[in-house]
């Protein structure tokens, strides 16, 4: 797994577990959310462009 995908699951694991909530019953908003993992995927597309034998190496070429 590359570098910068590796960064960016670990972004999105942290920013959900560690972002304090208003309220602690209440979940984060669906559309952010989803914004969030759309972003986050086009990333990991785009670098699976850029270098395909990479993405296709056992481990994600890291």
């Amino acid at each position: 797994m590359c570098s910068s995908m590796r960064f960016a699951i670990a972004f999105l694991l942290i920013f959900f577990f560690l972002t304090p909530s208003a309220a602690p019953a209440q979940s984060p908003a669906p559309g952010r959310t989803a914004e969030l993992i759309r972003a986050v995927l086009v990333q990991i597309q785009l670098q699976m462009r850029d270098d395909p034998a990479g993405a296709r190496a056992p481990g994600g070429g890291a």
